[in-house]
This record gives C-alpha cells, structure tokens and sequence, in this order.
C-alpha cells in the first residue's frame, strides 16, 4: 500500500488519544457493576485506664473510710488514685492543639482575635472567683442592723464584676469554642488549687515543723524534746568524760539515767520510749522504770551502779517521767534528792475535739454521725447523750454554716487555730540531782516542788451575755478603789465590778464605732480612773472616762481580715514599724504608768508602741526576732513603780525587762530576761503578766498555773492546777496585781476572776545560802 500523505498521518495522531479513550468508556459501561463493600458499623472504643482508676479510688475511699483507723497516713492509699486521676483529666483538657487550630481558622474567617482573647479566660475567671468569694463574705455577715445593710449593701458590687466577668467569658466561649473555654477555666482551676496545695505544703513542712497545726499531723514531738536532749548530752559529757572508752571515745555515753516506760498495765500509756529511746539510742546505761516503780518509789529508789565498773552504787543523775506519774508520794521521793529541771511537752497532736461530746468544737462531733449509731456509742462513751448526736448528712452541711466561716477562713489560709480549740498533749518532767543541777530557774525549792493549792479568796463573774456575766474574759485590772475591770473579749465589752464582786456595768458591744469593740483583750486603769482598752480586732486603743463614755481612740488597722476585723500588718520589721507608728496588728496588752505614758503591745507587729494619753506617738522599740530587745508575739506588758516595764514575749518564751533612762524612754535592751515554762511558740492561749509590789505574776495557760518571780525572774512560788474548785484554774489569761499582796487572775476556761492574797515570802534560796 503506498504511504500516506503526510498531513493525514499528522491527523491520525493526534486523533488516536480521543480514539482510545472512546474505547476504555464504552469498554466500563458494558462491565458489570462492582458488588458494593459489606457496611461495617464503627466500634465504641472505650479507655480503660480512668475507669480502672476511678475503681480503685472509690474501692479505696469506702474500704479504708469503714474499715481503717482514721490515720494521716492512710490518706496515701486514698489519694494515689485520686491524683493520677485527676492527672489523666487534666492531660486530656490540656490537649487542645487541634481545637485551637480548628478555633483560629473560624476566627480569621470572622475577624476575631483568638490568640489575645483566649489568654484573657485564666485571668478572668481567676477574678470571677474572688469577686464570687468576697460577694458572699458580705451577704454572709448581712443582717437586720445598719452595719449587716452596709455589707449587704457592698456585696453588691463584687456580685455586678462578677456578672461582668462571667459574661465576658460567654462572649469569647461563643466565638472561640465552649469546650475549649471550659478547658481552659479547668486548667486555671487546677492551677490555683496546685498553689494553695503547694503553700499548705510549705506551711506544715517549715513555718511550723514541729507544732500541729495541720489535721495531717497525728502526733508530734514538741520543740522541747531536742533541747532536753541537748542538755542532758551536756550533761553526760560533763560527768563522765573521764570514764572514756574505744566505744565512747569522749565520754557521755556511760552516765545512767532513769526514764518512764509507761504503764504496763495500760499498753504503755505514759512511756517516754518514743521518741527518747531514739534520742538516746547511744546511751550505755538508759534504765527504764514503769509507772508502778514511781508510785511505789521512795529516795532509794533512784540508786544505780556508778558510770564505771566496780563503783558503789550512786544515785541516778538524771530521771525522766511522765507527767501523770508523778503522783504526791512520787515527788517527795524525787524532791530528797533532785530538782525538777524540766516540765515540758513530751508531744502534742491537732486539737480533733472529744468524740464522747457532740456538742463540742472540733471535728470529732460528727465521729457518730451514721445511721445506728447509738449503740456504738454507748459502748465506747457510756455517759454520752445520744439524742445530741449529729444527723448523718450533718458533716456535709456544716460547711454551708456561716457562724464558722471566718475561723474556717483564718485556718485554711494561715493555720490559726480557731478558738476555743488549743493545741494539747502530753507533759513530762526531767528531775536533775541536786548537786548537778544548773542556777536559774529550775533550782530553786519552789520550783521543784509543783504547783500550790493556793486558795483564791473571791471569785467574780459567771459564764453568759447578760450585765455582769462574761465570755472567754482576758485582761483585767483594779483601780484605787478596788473596782474590778474586765476584758469581756466574747461579748465584745469591758464588765466593771465593784470590790465585793458585785457588777456595777457594762461598756460597749461589738463593732468598730465610738464605744463599740471587737474582741477587746487588754484594760488599764490610770490614777483619774480613766480606762484605756486595747481594741484588738479594731486595731486601735480606746480610752473612756471613768463613766465609760468614749473620750478618743488611736491606731489605724488598714487591712481587712474579715468579720470586722481589721489590721496594719508591718512584718515587724524595723523599718516596717517605723513607717507606721499607729499602725496595730491585733493589740493584746496596755499599760499606763503615774508620768502619762500608755505602753502598747502590738502584738503581731511584734513591738512596744508608747503614747500619751491622749494617742499622741512618742516612742516605740522592738521588732520580730529573738535577740534582746526583740519581741515574738508580746502580749502581757506592765510597769511597776520604778519605771521599770515588763513585757511578755511570748513566742520567745521569756520575759524582758527594760528600765527607764535618765532621758526619759524606756532602754531598748533589758536589764534582765528569764524563760518561762509552758509558754510556746504558735499558740494563741494570751498568757498575761502583772507586777505586785516589787514582784511579777504571769500565767501559763497551758499549765493551768500561775508563777510568781521576783523582779530578776528568780521563781517564788507557782500555784493553781486544773479544775473549778477555788484552788484550781483553767486557762488562766489576764492578771492584775495590787501592792499589798493581791493578784486578779482571769480564770478564762471558768469565765471568771479570781481573787488570791498571796503568801509573804521571803528572799527565795541562792546558790550558796538563804
């Protein structure tokens, strides 16, 4: 065949594509039709892992909530899988990379700025929260009076930002996303509840180690256990460091002494074991003795081998007792031949409240609150009235109580201990022979002996709210005439009796105006009878005439601590102090000397605030810390005729004596300084000192005592011990003290004051002579 032109060759190639892709269309339309894919419905997948833990932390909860004693340390079990639950969530709402992504491209398309908008959330619902939180902190304190209208009044505001606030996150939860908003206020949440855990964390671990102040502390030894330590290890070292071996190459470890093993008829109630077993782990020669040793004990009884073989036997130099051991028969056997160097806390524990009483304060009245219950508690408590008994749901409900909010508030926040709980424990004593024992102010005869039953000869006041009846008194002080002026902290107001007990009136009632007052703790009377009152929640000092009408007042409090309580917090320090001279930190104690000076003690400024009487700013001295001159806490303050002032700082667990100068004010550094037993760090029972005479009263309300020194802290006398009887106090605060021998004591657990006359003693035993 001949060739194709060229042209027509050109054209059939181009044309063959179009032929062949004819051909493949005609060639699918006649082949049959595939058979479609089964359907296959998707599977719900299911996470195991959170149910799984959301089993094990209810498994957890009920078993060790019904079956395990109500330990600290069981809460590990509980919160194990509680945490890597919340965890798990947390880590699921922290993954929004995608909603972000899917949220940014819908707010492009919309001209809405996502990235500036979404970091606004935290910061928002972060205020939301206070606002919330103060709005009900003001309805709460609403009531029918002018002062409950004023906060209904400013709760209001809060509760418009508030609404403002909440509708601000509805507008950027519209555009950028519900679910991602809500992740995001989840995030903020968790994050606050991580800080607050983290700063409880650091409250229970170093701003108070060794004092319970926290329900995760069952039982802790006391600060006074390592500095008994301490001094018996001197001691040791000292009377045995010729008796040296290879296993005890400086001596100290062969010296015997005596300690409680506790009551073996009652599972050791009363042992010293722990924690002095550990302590002194190293000594060659710790003899233990259980309590029926001491009530059977006679001054034989203390004879042991000498610290080195073959020595005749010597009597032990060191015993160490439970408190509740120390029966009469048990001193007098001590007292032949020993000092009591030490009475002090072996260990104390969160005050839980007494399961047997419902109606007391503490955690522990709802122990019974389940169905049934009653005949369990029968058995455990015989004497309980079982119709007080709380309702089951009565635990959930009792936070939706407002008549504890503000003590709630003050302990979650700053672990301060609401009233009138008090942080208690077991004592014990450490006996010293006599010839070993230190000069101060455990050598003397009456220290060793305990405390006096001293008999009070009147008692004044009756618990209750009505004229002439008190509620948890503190301070307290007499006039030239004998009138009695009483700190009636819990009915807010200062009660006046005349010198047969009888009440004259009452001044003030609670708030913040003229006459009015908010747990008022201090009273002084000057030599015109007019009457000085440390306003403690007011932050001020309040003088009124001797009619009680309000004359002025003076302190500034700028800070809001809620219920009406206000404050200057400073830090106490120096600078802080002087930057506000008037500025008071919860007042305790005032005192007024015959040249016109009022001396403050601004307790949590931690120093000596001094005016005139009429609140102008003259002096002052002190700050936070334990040198001389520095304050802890100071709560009592007196002046005796000399000009000489006394302050008790507390904290410190001293009292300081500062004398005046030839310029006028008081000398920022004592003359002398001396410890109290039983006073310690963060407790808030506002032990008070007075002077008699040319001698110092203070009460130890942990002791139940009251001790009376001589002017250089040389220990006179100690009397009192729990109970309601004449001779016995509870929780003695305020004292006040008269020239001729009389004391005012504030028995506050009794809600009255007692009147003793003391006893005429003479210059107290030195070393060396009488």
């Amino acid at each position: 065949t001949p060739a194709a032109p060229p042209a027509r060759r050109q054209l059939r190639v181009a044309e063959e594509p179009a032929i062949a892709a004819a051909r493949a269309a005609v060639t699918a339309a006649e082949a049959p039709a595939p058979t479609p894919a089964p359907h296959h419905t998707p599977s719900v997948v299911v996470v195991m892992f959170p149910l799984f833990l959301a089993f094990w932390f209810l498994c957890a909860f009920v078993t060790f909530s019904w079956a395990g004693e109500k330990m600290p340390w069981l809460n590990t079990h509980i919160a194990l899988p509680g945490n890597l639950l919340i965890a798990w969530g947390l880590s699921r709402i922290a993954d929004v990379r995608l909603k972000i992504e899917d949220s940014e491209a819908r707010s492009q398309s919309s001209g809405f700025n996502f990235q500036s908008s979404i970091w606004l959330v935290p910061f928002a619902f972060t205020l939301l929260l206070v606002a919330l939180g103060v709005a009900l902190w003001r309805f709460g304190g609403a009531s029918a009076d002018q002062q409950g209208q004023a906060g209904l009044l400013q709760g209001l505001v809060p509760l418009a930002v508030a609404g403002a606030l909440l509708y601000a996150i509805l507008t950027i939860a519209q555009r950028a996303g519900a679910k991602l908003v809500l992740g995001v206020c989840a995030l903020t949440l968790a994050a606050l509840a991580g800080a607050y855990t983290t700063r409880a964390t650091w409250l229970v671990v170093y701003d108070h180690p060794d004092t319970p102040r926290d329900p995760l502390v069952y039982v802790q030894s006391s600060p006074d256990v390592p500095l008994i330590v301490r001094e018996i290890r001197e001691l040791a070292v000292n009377q045995t460091r010729n008796a040296r071996n290879p296993g005890d190459p400086i001596g100290g470890l062969t010296m015997p002494l005596i300690m409680d093993n506790g009551d073996a008829q009652a599972d050791g109630e009363g042992s010293l074991a722990w924690p002095y077993q550990w302590y002194l782990r190293d000594f060659q020669r710790l003899e233990v003795r259980d309590a029926e040793f001491f009530r059977q004990a006679t001054p034989d009884s203390f004879l042991v081998n000498g610290p080195r073989p073959g020595e005749d036997q010597i009597i032990a130099p060191v015993v160490m007792v439970s408190r509740q051991h120390v029966t009469d028969s048990a001193r007098e056997a001590l007292e032949a031949n020993y000092v009591r160097r030490y009475e002090a806390k072996l260990n104390w524990w969160f005050p839980e409240g007494n399961k047997c009483d419902p109606e007391s304060d503490g955690y522990k009245k709802f122990y019974f609150a389940y169905p049934g219950s009653e005949r369990d508690a029968l058995k455990v408590c015989p004497g309980i009235d079982t119709t007080k008994i709380p309702p089951m749901l009565a635990p959930l409900l009792w936070p939706l109580d407002r008549s504890h909010w503000d003590g709630t508030g003050q302990f979650l926040l700053y672990r301060a201990i609401p009233e009138p709980l008090r942080l208690d424990g077991r004592e014990m004593q450490v006996w010293v022979r006599k010839d070993l024992a230190p000069t101060g102010e455990a050598d003397t005869g009456a220290a060793s002996a305990g405390p006096v039953k001293l008999v009070a000869q009147q008692a004044i006041g009756e618990p209750g709210a009505l004229p002439g009846q008190i509620d948890q008194p503190r301070g307290v002080a007499v006039d030239d005439k004998g009138n009695i002026y009483v700190a009636d902290t819990g009915n807010h107001r200062i009660t006046i009796y005349a010198p047969d007990g009888q009440p004259i009136r009452t001044i003030g009632g609670f708030g913040s105006g003229p006459g009015q007052f908010n747990e008022p703790r201090g009273v002084a009377v000057d030599d015109k009878g007019n009457i000085y009152v440390a306003d403690t929640w007011n932050a001020r000092i309040v003088k009124l005439d001797p009619q009680g009408n309000f004359l002025t007042s003076w302190g500034t409090g700028t800070e809001d601590f809620g219920a009406g309580r206000r404050a200057t917090v400073t830090d106490g320090t120096r600078a802080g102090n002087d930057a506000n001279p008037l500025g008071f930190f919860g007042p305790r104690g005032v005192a007024v000397d015959d040249k016109g000076n009022v001396y403050v003690a601004d307790t949590g400024n931690k120093r000596i605030v001094v005016t005139d009487t009429e609140g102008n700013f003259r002096y002052q001295w002190g700050s936070a810390g334990s040198q001389a001159g520095s304050f802890n806490e100071p709560i009592g303050v007196a002046v005796d005729a000399a000009g000489n002032v006394y302050v008790g700082d507390t904290w410190n667990g001293r009292v300081q004596v500062f004398p005046p100068t030839a310029e006028g004010p008081v000398s920022p550094l004592p003359t002398a300084t001396w410890r109290v037993p039983g006073w310690q760090p963060q407790t808030y029972d506002d032990p008070y000192l007075a002077v008699v005479g040319d001698r110092v009263v203070v009460s130890v309300p942990a002791r139940n005592t009251v001790i009376y020194y001589d002017a250089l802290g040389q220990e006179l006398l100690r009397f009192g011990g729990t109970g309601q009887d004449m001779a016995s106090l509870n929780l003695p605060s305020g004292l006040a003290g008269r020239p001729q021998g009389e004391v005012y004591v504030v028995d506050r657990g009794n809600a009255r004051v007692l009147r003793f006359v003391l006893p005429a003693l003479g210059p107290p035993r030195r070393e060396g002579g009488v």
